[in-house]
């Protein structure tokens, strides 16, 4: 019992001084399209088309924004006709909103339904009242209705990276960097990065590697508007994406 107590109170320690010394997190640039040379024909990319009739209704609400609208609101590019360039955990990912589809970049793996839900639930908040950074970093029990949902089945995805990295903080650092991550300074001995999984909803995410005494621990840590920008079903999916990109080339 007291052994787990230790663990307990150290672990939260390493959390605590991870975010509190840690830079703060910035939006990465993204190189810049030439908008007026876009061919919607010539994208070369992984192409996933969704079709779930469950979706339609959330579809149809994002085609009616005005869609200079929502790329403002979103941090995305508005491309044309109902076509956006958005910035998925580091990548370039177009979403054809009349086609049902998102093209992925080659670089990465494959897109999925999560990847659609996640930009088509991103977009939909820009129907609502714009929402702006707090800059201040909380776990994700801590977000609005965190404590009920992340329980359970519904807790974020850790294993992924626990089971690459866990022993392997550098390569954790090394994997995270091609994606676009900015490691954290820290004062502690736990690996820590900052990113963006979409370009409004920041995540930091640290890791405690295993040693003699203590397993790896993984700790994430989110805007405390993050809830405001997407439900949390879609920031779960969000950091399942994020495993399994760091998992991916271990």
């Amino acid at each position: 019992m007291y052994a787990a107590l230790r663990a307990t109170v150290v672990h939260r320690v390493c959390f605590y001084l991870a975010v509190r010394y840690s830079r703060p997190y910035r939006p990465h640039a993204t190189k810049e399209w030439n908008f007026s040379q876009y061919d919607p024909g010539a994208v070369k990319g992984q192409e996933f088309v969704s079709n779930s009739p469950g979706d339609e209704e959330r579809w149809q609400k994002v085609k009616e924004q005005v869609p200079e609208d929502s790329a403002t609101k979103c941090k995305c590019h508005w491309l044309g006709r109902r076509d956006f360039k958005i910035t998925l955990i580091g990548g370039e990912y177009l979403f054809k909103l009349d086609e049902h589809m998102v093209i992925g970049p080659l670089d990465r793996l494959p897109p999925d339904r999560r990847v659609v839900l996640s930009l088509l639930n991103y977009l939909a908040g820009a129907s609502g009242p714009e929402v702006n950074l707090s800059g201040r970093l909380v776990p994700e029990k801590v977000l609005p209705g965190g404590d009920r949902f992340f329980t359970g089945g519904h807790a974020l995805s850790r294993r992924p990276i626990l089971e690459a990295y866990g022993q392997d903080g550098a390569g954790f650092l090394d994997r995270a960097s091609r994606l676009g991550a900015e490691i954290a300074a820290s004062e502690t001995a736990a690996r820590s990065i900052s990113l963006m999984l979409l370009p409004k909803i920041p995540v930091q995410v640290t890791l405690s590697e295993q040693d003699e005494e203590f397993p790896a621990e993984l700790f994430y840590a989110f805007d405390a508007s993050a809830a405001d920008l997407a439900p949390l079903g879609i920031i779960s999916a969000l950091i399942g994406l994020l495993n399994d990109q760091l998992a991916a080339w271990r």
